[in-house]
């Protein structure tokens, strides 16, 4: 018998399990990861059921836009042994009429297998692309800002456009969760971690940026454009996929689901 529903709490440690199988996961930092996530709720964390014993698995995030609200999807992974019997589209169908029924139909993934996804919807809407920043000569950049001080230039920039991904109060713990050292630049910020940066905001565009030498961009390629980030050859990472987007989602990987 067939089951789709959100995990109960004793289920936990099954679903965690599958996970770490399933993304070849080191255990213990998964199991401290999985439970301390600022975003962890159980209710958020779906699974196929067959005769009881968990099969399939995703976990949905919640979103929002300035138009309203979305989910993201991630952790789509099914059992080894149980592949190739739409396992995880039949979850996935679950889950975002789930996702109609409370209002936040438009979905997001992550994905480097766009086919698997087209079948339940969702289509090609950016791809995620890496490339080095061309560097300057002077790199004295060193003016770390305090948190108050990121988010109202990110809520400013985030409430300009109704594409752009907005963060409320567990949003931005999930995203202090991890260490972001932000430096100014200019009215806005650059957030560098070691040799990559994933988030800048406000930044005026140029020839090439005080950064290292040897970094790295890592973001949405339409973001990349618009952001005028001076790169040269991309290298593809994934694709990012949607399904009922009003328009293309503007966000950046350092809140990647």
């Amino acid at each position: 018998m067939i089951e789709i529903r959100p995990i109960k709490s004793d289920e936990a440690s099954a679903f965690l399990s599958i996970l770490v199988e399933c993304f070849g996961l080191d255990p213990a930092r998964a199991k401290q990861a999985f439970h301390s996530d600022p975003l962890f709720d159980i209710n958020r964390k779906w699974a196929l059921f067959d005769g009881g014993d968990i099969r399939s698995i995703l976990t949905v995030t919640p979103l929002l836009f300035g138009w309203g609200r979305a989910i993201g999807i991630a952790g789509v992974a099914t059992l080894p042994a149980h592949r190739g019997l739409r396992y995880g589209e039949r979850l996935l169908q679950e889950v975002l009429r789930s996702a109609e029924r409370a209002f936040e139909a438009p979905s997001l993934l992550f994905a480097h297998r766009p086919e698997l996804y087209e079948r339940v919807g969702f289509h090609v809407m950016d791809e995620v692309v890496s490339a080095e920043i061309a560097a300057s000569e002077n790199t004295s950049i060193n003016h770390p800002m305090p948190l108050p001080e990121i988010k109202a230039i990110y809520s400013k920039w985030s409430e300009a456009h109704p594409e752009r991904l907005q963060r409320d109060e567990a949003r931005w713990r999930y995203w202090n969760w991890f260490h972001r050292p932000c430096e100014r630049w200019g009215d806005g910020y650059v957030c560098l971690e070691h040799q990559l940066c994933r988030e800048v905001v406000l930044v005026p565009g140029g020839p090439s940026w005080p950064v290292g030498r040897n970094t790295k961009w890592l973001g949405l390629g339409h973001m990349a454009d618009q952001l005028q980030v001076p790169i040269g050859h991309r290298a593809h990472e994934m694709y990012l996929m949607g399904r009922g987007f009003p328009g293309r989602p503007q966000m950046f990987l350092t809140d990647q689901f």
